[in-house]
C-alpha cells in the first residue's frame, strides 16, 4: 500500500491501525490526519517500542494488501458508488426497471442447465 492511499482514506485506516496496535487510540490517530511520522511516534509512545522499531513495524504492515475493511468503510461509500458505474455495460441504465431486460417473466433455469 502506498501511504498516499492510506492518507486519502485516513478515517478507515485509523480504525484498522488501532486494531493492529491496540494501545494506540483511534481518536489520537484521527487527530494526526494521516501524517506518517506522527503515526510512528504515536505507536512508539503507546507501545514502548523504539521509534525505529515502531517505524519498521508500520512499514511491514504497510507492505500488505489494502484491507477490505478500509476499502468498504462507510467513509468511502460515495467513491465506491461512483466507481460502480464502470461495471455497468454501455447503454444500460442502472436505474431502469428490470422488466426492460426482458427475462422477468421467464422461470429460472435449474442449476447447470443451459437449455
Amino acid at each position: 500500500m502506498d501511504w498516499s492511499d492510506i492518507r486519502a482514506d485516513w478515517p478507515a485506516y485509523a480504525r484498522i491501525i488501532s486494531e493492529r496496535w491496540p494501545k494506540v487510540r483511534e481518536a489520537d490517530l484521527l487527530a494526526l490526519e494521516g501524517e506518517r511520522e506522527g503515526v510512528v511516534d504515536l505507536i512508539a509512545r503507546a507501545t514502548g517500542l523504539d521509534r525505529t522499531v515502531a517505524g519498521a513495524e508500520l512499514a511491514d504492515w504497510q507492505m500488505g494488501e489494502r484491507p477490505v475493511d478500509a476499502l468498504m468503510d462507510e467513509t468511502r461509500d460515495d467513491a465506491n458508488i461512483a466507481g460502480s458505474a464502470a461495471h455497468v455495460p454501455e447503454g444500460e441504465d442502472p436505474l431502469a426497471d428490470d422488466a426492460a431486460f426482458g427475462d422477468e417473466d421467464q422461470p429460472d433455469r435449474p442449476m447447470g442447465r443451459t437449455d
